[in-house]
């Protein structure tokens, strides 16, 4: 099959007046959104030659850290410094919800996939589920064996029955979302895991981490599979592709990379960020990619 050279489409400088640390990318809505620590979540309506600022977000006292986007992508949420969680109407523009989670009870954030629940990882190693609409605390994963702060925290976004969180010890754990039950342990990083990733449609797991490495597990039996390398620095940010064929990372060394997950090899490496990039997200029909990062700009990639 022939297929069109990667490249960058499109780069906006300052799309933020300070780092931006999580992007997302909405499936049905097809709009993209970012965090920053300026205090704000953006909206950014998609066009083929780039992104073009929507909504601003400004109701956080501290700098975001987070959003995730439900399935429909009519709402999403975020999670900031300020120890809150809130709740956006993309449709409506406009804020749903605030979810006090307490002091060091929030980190990353993730919404379900059928928008009822948003779970987030705790300073104190648990991961904490909300319910959307009541914004009451309804379950907490507790991983066994490790109290160490929460960095990363994923829905199985298939089906979402499982729920996946990475800790600052490297530990990674998996939970079955029906009954709080631990399934599997995996033991593969010795350093902070910032991202981790379902691929879709099936039970392989994508994990980062600061010792460089991207690791490929099978969730069913609770085995490494793979694992790749080729980044100089930390691991911050990973995205699979919709048809689950290829996956993006994004790093401390500036370089966002697209791997083929049939040969785990890297087949691009994108630089452009003068700044550690914290976050990438794969459009609704693969074909295109954005990325941010401490610089404060996103670019946008064909891919």
């Amino acid at each position: 099959e022939a297929t069109q050279p990667r490249s960058v489409i499109a780069r906006i400088e300052k799309a933020h007046e300070e780092s931006i640390w999580s992007i997302a990318w909405t499936r049905e809505t097809n709009t993209v959104i970012t965090g920053s620590l300026d205090e704000t979540a953006k909206c950014w309506a998609v066009s083929d030659t780039g992104l073009t600022s929507k909504n601003v977000f400004d109701r956080h006292d501290l700098g975001v850290i987070s959003v995730s986007a439900e399935n429909s992508g009519n709402f999403f949420a975020t999670s900031a410094l300020d120890c809150t969680i809130r709740i956006f109407d993309l449709v409506k523009g406009a804020p749903v919800r605030a979810i006090d989670a307490g002091p060091v009870e929030a980190w990353t954030v993730s919404f379900s996939p059928d928008g009822n629940h948003v779970a987030s990882g705790s300073q104190a190693g648990h991961v904490n589920v909300w319910d959307a609409h009541s914004g009451e605390k309804v379950q907490t994963f507790e991983p066994r064996g490790t109290n160490k702060f929460t960095t990363s925290v994923a829905y199985n976004n298939g089906s979402g029955d499982q729920i996946a969180c990475g800790a600052m010890d490297g530990a990674v754990s998996v939970f079955d979302v029906a009954t709080s039950k631990l399934l599997h342990k995996l033991e593969g990083h010795g350093m902070p895991v910032r991202a981790l990733c379902f691929l879709p449609e099936n039970r392989m797991l994508l994990t980062a981490s600061d010792d460089m490495r991207i690791n490929l597990w099978d969730v069913t039996q609770g085995q490494l599979v793979g694992t790749m390398t080729g980044h100089t620095s930390w691991v911050l940010a990973l995205s699979a592709s919709p048809e689950g064929r290829y996956f993006a990372s994004g790093a401390s060394d500036r370089r966002v990379k697209i791997w083929d997950l049939g040969s785990r090899q890297c087949v691009q490496t994108f630089d452009g960020h003068t700044d550690q990039v914290w976050g990438v997200a794969y459009s609704p029909d693969g074909g295109r990619l954005v990325s941010c990062g401490e610089d404060g700009c996103i670019q946008m990639y064909k891919v």
